[in-house]
């Protein structure tokens, strides 16, 4: 048995853990959605035409978790013919994010590659990459 001050407070608490409960298929079929729209938007990001997952996306929260992946994906698609400041855009957005990270490690290589030096950083063990200290 609950004590005494805690037994009034027993009918409002199960009701509001009721309600916070019942409120989470509806937040669960919300992110469905958002999951279905994201699949769409980087399944075309991931081909041509350009762009083309921008309409796609439109619909999405930019701060839903996986969105810069969604930019990362067309990003990488030209990745021989981006230039620094559409690089630079992206991590501004992202910051301290994988897919900040994946990019700057990608940028890196095309970099190394368009100076022909595209075995730097093997013997570092870096996949081509020397990371800054």
């Amino acid at each position: 048995m609950l004590p005494h001050p805690l037994r009034r407070w027993r009918s409002p608490l199960f009701a509001l853990l009721f309600a916070l409960l019942a409120g989470v298929p509806v937040l669960a079929a919300d992110r469905t959605v958002e999951r279905e729209q994201f699949r769409a938007a980087l399944a075309a990001a991931s081909r041509l035409p350009e762009g083309a997952w921008k309409k796609l996306a439109a619909g999405l929260d930019p701060r839903y978790p996986l969105y810069p992946y969604l930019e990362l994906t067309a990003l990488r698609l030209r990745l021989a013919r981006l230039d620094r400041g559409e690089v630079e855009h992206f991590l501004a957005r992202w910051p301290d994010t994988l897919a900040a990270s994946d990019l700057r490690d990608a940028w890196l290589r095309e970099l190394a590659r368009r100076a022909g030096l595209a075995g730097v950083g093997h013997e570092h063990g870096q996949g081509g990459v020397v990371r800054g200290r």
